[in-house]
């Protein structure tokens, strides 16, 4: 994993473990802020993923359309998350590990910054059944032409998930044409 995405989670991680610890002190009070916070750290965080990636200073529009569009897909989580915590009799022991799990999407902008957004079928660590574990990536060719490559989904791991595995015998290439995902 590169070292910008690696100190990316460390320091992600320690913010929502932090934030999750607060929250288990008070249970029952206090979701709805812990939710906040959670959803304010991943929405920086997502930023500085896809920047990391990209190694670029700041945000553009499709950059941001993108976080806006991987975040929401968070929220909607941690909305969920927020309700069963909040719907329980008493603080359950996953609630600290499932927590924490959300500093893995980040590695979704960040693969997107690292692949300079092309419009690729998925990213490492979305919708795949290993989640946030997702050692997987993309090697790009970049072909003659503008917005032409071929890409090629790389699993690093021998136990990669179900899902992985099938994206290696899928999308080994993927073709890009001007701009344009090729199916």
């Amino acid at each position: 994993m590169p070292s910008a995405l690696q100190w990316l989670l460390a320091r992600l991680t320690r913010l929502i473990a932090t934030a999750t610890d607060s929250l288990e002190a008070s249970y029952p009070d206090g979701v709805e802020a812990w939710q906040q916070e959670i959803a304010r750290q991943l929405a920086r965080y997502h930023a500085a993923a896809i920047m990391a990636g990209a190694g670029v200073d700041a945000l553009d529009k499709p950059m941001t359309v993108a976080i806006t569009q991987d975040l929401a897909n968070q929220l909607h989580f941690l909305s969920r998350f927020g309700a069963t915590i909040q719907g329980g009799k008493r603080w359950e022991n996953g609630y600290n590990a499932r927590a924490e799990s959300y500093a893995n999407s980040i590695k979704i902008p960040y693969n997107r910054g690292v692949t300079k957004m092309l419009p690729l079928p998925a990213m490492p660590a979305q919708g795949t059944q290993c989640m946030g574990h997702c050692g997987c990536s993309w090697e790009i060719d970049e072909l003659e032409g503008d917005g032409n490559a071929d890409a090629y989904w790389r699993r690093s791991k021998d136990d990669s998930c179900q899902t992985c595995v099938q994206r290696e015998q899928d999308w080994s290439p993927v073709q890009i044409r001007d701009g344009v995902l090729q199916v």
